[in-house]
């Protein structure tokens, strides 16, 4: 399976969550019942990782909801300089995905201390 292409665009500072909805060709949603997710940010193919995403499959497996999360504190520290990502499914069988995959833009905030909501 060849991975989408997605610009993964992060404001620094900021608290990170995209919903991602997959689909089959037919266009029914992909059942991820079994299936784990794992993304990565990197400086490089193959070079250390910078951070990892939070994903989380929906707790209704059959909708093929996949959430990522990355946290403000995470967010902050990304110097936005050739940053990478992809996004990984893998099932109970050991077979791996690469679902998405591009580079990752990190914009500074003109607000810097945000109020808590």
């Amino acid at each position: 399976m060849e991975p989408g292409k997605y610009t993964l665009k992060i404001r620094r500072g900021a608290t990170l969550r995209k919903t991602l909805t997959l689909t089959t060709s037919a266009g029914t949603a992909f059942d991820l019942t079994g299936y784990t997710a794992t993304a990565e940010i990197k400086a490089a193919i193959g070079g250390e990782v910078v951070d990892s995403l939070t994903c989380t499959i929906d707790d209704d497996p059959e909708t093929g909801v996949i959430t990522i999360e990355l946290d403000a504190a995470a967010t902050a520290a990304l110097s936005g300089d050739d940053l990478i990502w992809d996004l990984v499914i893998e099932a109970v069988d050991g077979w791996r995905g690469y679902l998405l995959e591009g580079p990752v833009t990190v914009r500074g905030s003109v607000t810097e201390d945000a109020p808590e909501v």
